[in-house]
């Protein structure tokens, strides 16, 4: 159990670095157009982030993909085991802490502010519950 949420914690935060990377270069996948893409993912087709700030996600999802098999001792770190538990249970109280408060924030907005946008729809249905889901896989993962 432990190694399978392992495996899929660590491949579900490589393929969200990737996605990141190809924002940063400046794909809109899996969107038609940078348009599409800031509607479902930004919630606001007036900007996007630069891409520096797509490049920086990707680089800390790939670290935390590093951190969880560290904590859990299958691969080793050149820096102390207690500085990759502090930095594994990072990664799962920011996933916890985006997963559970973003999704508080978008019924919030969706049933007392009537926003009915794609993101806060997609955040609703996908985004949110999946952050969570993660969170939990990495903390089995990585702690138990």
């Amino acid at each position: 159990m432990q190694m399978a949420a392992l495996v899929v914690a660590v491949l579900a935060l490589t393929g969200v670095a990737l996605v990141h990377v190809a924002w940063g270069v400046g794909s809109p996948w899996p969107f038609g157009n940078g348009e599409d893409l800031a509607r479902n993912v930004v919630g606001d087709t007036s900007h996007m982030p630069p891409p520096w700030m797509s490049l920086v996600v990707a680089g800390l999802m790939f670290v935390a993909a590093l951190l969880l098999p560290a904590a859990a001792d299958v691969i080793g770190a050149p820096v102390s085991d207690r500085l990759v538990n502090i930095g594994a249970y990072g990664v799962v109280a920011v996933l916890g802490v985006r997963g559970i408060g973003g999704l508080a924030m978008s019924f919030y907005l969706y049933f007392a502010k009537g926003d009915r946008t794609p993101f806060v729809r997609n955040d609703i249905r996908f985004f949110s519950p999946l952050v969570t889901v993660l969170a939990v896989l990495s903390y089995l993962g990585s702690f138990t």
